[in-house]
């Protein structure tokens, strides 16, 4: 029923939305499939909040908070390669706090978007064995997280699906299969996204986690902030969760 109900918010959230024509600035959660120009640098720190429900989702934390910290850079018009390092503190009464994994990322843009045609974008995320026990657990492994983004405009909406295979290098661990779907509608210098996200990893009562996130952006120049609202739509997911996004790109002609 939590999942229904929050499927028809979104769908019913679709369907209400204003409708504006501009230009496209991605998701605020998910990924989209464009790529840094050549010679282009983009920083990004994201911060996030969670309220994780059950003590028994993620190690029986009941809040989990995370900092992370990336940088991207075009290394052609159609290649960009990047780094993220992320922060993470799991709060049970006691606080346990460390760096996770450190993520090595690249992004080819197979088709660039035309009125006829969508963009297409392959990633590759090459997540090494450097983080924290207490955060990432005793996966002595390398992982290896490979996407297909497409991203396309109509009229005056753009649409985003991602889809996402993890390889887990754990033996004892699955391998994880993930998607996405957003809807950006830009308005001026603003955009405000709807966003559905999930994945086939099951807890111990066999739920798998399905999120929905409202997100908004303001653009200023070369920079962009934006915040964003998610709600668990099974029980493998946080109750609720806010975050905020800022990203400064450099080199950009």
């Amino acid at each position: 029923m939590r999942r229904t109900l929050g499927i028809c918010f979104v769908v019913c959230s679709l369907l209400a939305a204003p409708a504006w024509a501009e230009i496209s600035y991605g998701p605020v959660v998910l990924d989209d499939a464009t790529v840094l120009v050549a010679g282009g640098f983009e920083l990004e720190l994201r911060a996030d909040y969670a309220d994780l429900g059950d003590p028994a989702f993620v190690g029986g934390a009941d809040t989990r908070s995370r900092v992370l910290a990336g940088l991207d850079y075009g290394a052609t018009d159609r290649f960009e390669i990047g780094l993220d390092l992320p922060y993470k503190s799991l709060e049970n009464g006691d606080s346990v706090s460390g760096l996770g994994d450190l993520s090595l990322a690249g992004k080819y843009c197979l088709v660039g978007e035309s009125d006829t045609t969508p963009g297409v974008a392959l990633g590759l995320d090459v997540v090494l064995d450097t983080g924290d026990e207490d955060i990432v657990g005793l996966d002595n492994d390398i992982d290896f997280d490979i996407a297909a983004i497409v991203s396309k405009g109509y009229g005056s909406w753009v649409g985003h699906l991602e889809i996402s295979y993890l390889v887990v290098g754990e033996d004892l661990a699955d391998d994880v299969l993930a998607y996405g779907i957003a809807v950006e509608i830009p308005a001026g210098m603003n955009a405000y996204t709807i966003e559905l996200a999930g994945n086939d990893a099951e807890d111990a009562l066999g739920d798998s986690p399905l999120d929905a996130y409202v997100g908004v952006r303001k653009t200023m120049d070369l920079s962009d902030i934006a915040g964003f609202i998610g709600f668990g739509l099974s029980d493998a997911s946080p109750d609720f969760s806010v975050g905020v996004v800022y990203r400064r790109s450099f080199g950009m002609m």
